[in-house]
């Protein structure tokens, strides 16, 4: 702690100075001349921000958890470098980088603008640049349309007009042999090659089960974007639900605060509403047509039977419906415009082709 309160005092120029162009005449530091400035710099900015959100969250500003102290990465976890645009050019084939030369690069989509800067990024021995530009967001035209959607396990989303989007379980399928290339890394000498290859077959593993992820939420995203004005979601506490032991996994290889991220990214970027309703609705309780409340239900049940008219909705559909009956309450305080709702009682399984329109 005494030498955190000592950090805390030191100016960041100063700090730059303790890690840059001390630490590079230290003896025994061949490598610092090979690295450059920007690097080390970049670095040090991190830290001292880690520190200063560390500091500001024990004085409880902002609300909410408190932020852990921070520790630096460990030499064979995930690497990244940040560096500004002085000290990079990209071109058609070749990205060059200071004190390093042009460096092959395959790009996935042509630069809207001139970039800013960029992160380097090791991933499971595969290195990857995102580049920060200026891009105008693109509008999409006013329908009117809104619609509530109900995030669950056995679909993970179900929106007012009752198509489902299957949930992206792609962890449990790769867990055999995940627990096999863990086992195999455990038992490798120490001082070969041999725990370095074997290293780099569990990362890429996560890695794979990491990227498919991301890639099955941005579809249910993507449609629900494109096809209403206004969204609204329930506002779940994801945290406190990965708690309960018997259903972590299926939680969080779920991925509902990433597809909220995602919802609410692509909203900002083309002009619509996403609305968090609050989590202690009763959703799955409540009849979505005249509010009547019955209880706790059986996790087990699938339908849901109206108490007035006794006719029978599918559970997830009544909790959707709910969802956007709740919408215009938390649209009073001017976050989004009223809008249409047209919900469709048939219900189907999205597995593959998507049902976005065009």
């Amino acid at each position: 702690m005494g030498s955190i309160k000592k950090v805390q005092k030191t100016r960041i120029s100063e700090l730059m100075q303790l890690c840059t162009t001390q630490a590079g005449q230290t003896p025994g530091r061949p490598w610092r001349a090979g690295s450059s400035n920007v690097v080390l710099q970049q670095s040090v900015r991190g830290w001292d921000q880690a520190l200063r959100n560390w500091w500001a969250s024990l004085k409880g500003s902002p609300k909410g958890a408190k932020v852990s102290p921070r520790r630096f990465k460990r030499r064979h976890g995930a690497q990244s470098i940040r560096l500004t645009s002085h000290v990079f050019r990209p071109g058609e084939r070749a990205l060059t980088l200071s004190k390093i030369g042009p460096v092959l690069i395959k790009w996935s989509r042509p630069l809207p603008s001139e970039p800013s800067g960029g992160t380097v990024i090791d991933a499971s021995g595969r290195y990857f640049v995102s580049f920060l530009v200026e891009v105008e967001p693109t509008a999409f035209a006013g329908n009117g349309q809104s619609i509530g959607t109900d995030l669950g396990l056995a679909s993970l989303a179900t929106p007012a007009d009752g198509v489902k989007f299957a949930p992206p379980t792609f962890l449990r399928p790769a867990l055999k042999r995940l627990r096999r290339l863990q086992r195999n890394l455990k038992h490798k000498q120490k001082g070969s090659g041999r725990p370095e290859a074997a290293r780099q077959k569990v990362a890429k593993l996560q890695a794979n089960v990491g990227n498919r992820r991301p890639d099955h939420l941005h579809q249910p995203s993507n449609c629900t974007i494109r096809g209403n004005q206004t969204v609204v979601l329930e506002g779940l506490n994801v945290s406190g639900m990965v708690r309960n032991k018997t259903l972590a996994r299926s939680i969080s290889d779920g991925g509902w605060r990433q597809l909220r991220a995602l919802l609410e990214f692509r909203a900002q970027q083309h002009g619509r509403k996403v609305i968090a309703v609050s989590q202690w609705l009763p959703t799955s309780q409540m009849c979505s047509s005249c509010g009547h409340q019955d209880g706790k239900k059986d996790l087990s049940g699938c339908q849901w039977q109206r108490p007035d008219c006794g006719s029978v909705l599918d559970r997830d559909v009544n909790a959707a419906r709910t969802i956007l009956v709740a919408g215009p309450a938390e649209r009073l305080n001017g976050r989004g415009a009223m809008g249409k709702t047209a919900p469709v009682v048939a219900t189907r399984l999205i597995t593959g082709a998507s049902p976005c329109p065009a």
